[in-house]
């Protein structure tokens, strides 16, 4: 079984073997919870909490808002691996058709955790679940084909998000500035986290 997203329950390093067993006499490796939810981001369909599930967020390259890579519900060899992100599909007429690919995991900002993982994936100090309310139709306020959670200037003119988007005051400046540090590991700034 998996999460949806091409990830096998009990693996986490894509092999469809569970990391327990393939690591003999090691034990248990740490398994993530990102957005603190008490299901690990192996089983967990959003990982970050922004209401983006990662299926999307970690396989959209090309930041449409749409994933590149859609599971086909088939695992031809048994492995645990949805045949659309299985490596070993590399014959379509072994695969009914499919050749497996491994999810790209953007990291649209370039800083901190993938989008997958990461609850500001434009780095604007504007959270993904703010600017993508409703996940199954993100908006684009300027219509470039980016949703506005990957845009670092979502209505297209000329100013970054970053600056308009914490202007209260309308001078042109931000009113917070980043601070360069994300003590908590959830990509976003610590200037913008409340926590």
């Amino acid at each position: 079984a998996h999460d949806g997203a091409g990830v096998p329950d009990g693996a986490t390093d894509g092999d469809g073997v569970g990391n327990a067993v393939a690591l003999p006499g090691a034990g248990a490796l740490p398994t993530p919870d990102t957005d603190g939810d008490m299901t690990p981001d192996y089983q967990d369909l959003d990982a970050d909490g922004d209401g983006i599930v990662d299926a999307t967020e970690g396989t959209d390259a090309d930041a449409d808002g749409t994933p590149d890579i859609t599971p086909v519900g088939a695992d031809t060899d048994g492995d645990g691996i949805d045949d659309a992100f299985d490596v070993d599909c590399v014959d379509a007429a072994d695969c009914g058709g499919v050749i497996g690919a491994i999810a790209p995991l953007p990291n649209r900002d370039g800083e901190g955790p993938a989008d997958w993982r990461d609850l500001d994936s434009d780095g604007d100090g504007i959270t993904d679940g703010v600017e993508c309310p409703m996940p199954a139709s993100c908006v684009d306020s300027d219509m470039d084909g980016t949703p506005d959670y990957l845009s670092s200037d979502a209505d297209g003119d000329g100013i970054d998000d970053a600056i308009e988007g914490h202007d209260a005051d309308f001078d042109g400046v931000a009113d917070t500035t980043p601070s360069g540090v994300d003590t908590d590991g959830d990509g976003l700034d610590d200037a913008f986290d409340a926590d």
